[in-house]
């Protein structure tokens, strides 16, 4: 079993991480990824457009470099470069291409939580005008809640450290 729980585009690479029973489990890796593009040929190929122009695949190079290849083309007239130009869910797409089972019990839930006084009304996060009294993290698997407060306290409850 495979599956990602986060992945991102980070200058010519992609962050991802996720789940994998050959790796041992939870894994985080830095990708490299060449996006493909595609350019309108006369030659018959397996690629089309949605308006039936058949295509050809190129990988100009890395992410930044598809990115300058796009801007180039697009300044020729009459030319036409056509593909996902969100190259994130180019990979994903490409590294997982069939239905993603996900297995909630090897997937690291957390919540946050932020309390404040409210002595203006609800606060506007934004500003943060009013005083922080508690951030509490609740981990999901082990259900332990890490208080974080800013005046003494004792706790009241199992699993509140």
């Amino acid at each position: 079993m495979r599956f990602y729980t986060f992945a991102r585009l980070y200058g010519n690479q992609i962050l991802i991480r996720g789940w994998d029973d050959k790796k041992g489990g939870h894994f985080k890796e830095k990708v490299p990824f060449r996006p493909t593009l595609f350019l309108p040929t006369k030659k018959p190929t397996e690629y089309k457009t949605l308006d039936g122009v058949p295509v050809a695949p190129v990988q100009p190079g890395t992410i930044r470099e598809c990115k300058d290849f796009i801007q180039t083309y697009s300044s020729i007239d009459g030319t036409k470069v056509y593909g996902m130009e969100r190259f994130l869910y180019q990979f994903l797409a490409e590294q997982y291409p069939d239905q993603i089972d996900y297995d909630i019990n090897k997937i690291k839930m957390w919540s946050l939580d932020i309390e404040t006084t409210s002595e203006n009304g609800f606060p506007n996060p934004r500003e943060a005008a009013e005083e922080v009294l508690l951030i509490s993290l609740k981990n999901y698997k082990t259900k332990q809640i890490i208080p974080l407060g800013t005046r003494p306290w004792v706790a009241t409850r199992h699993g509140v450290n």
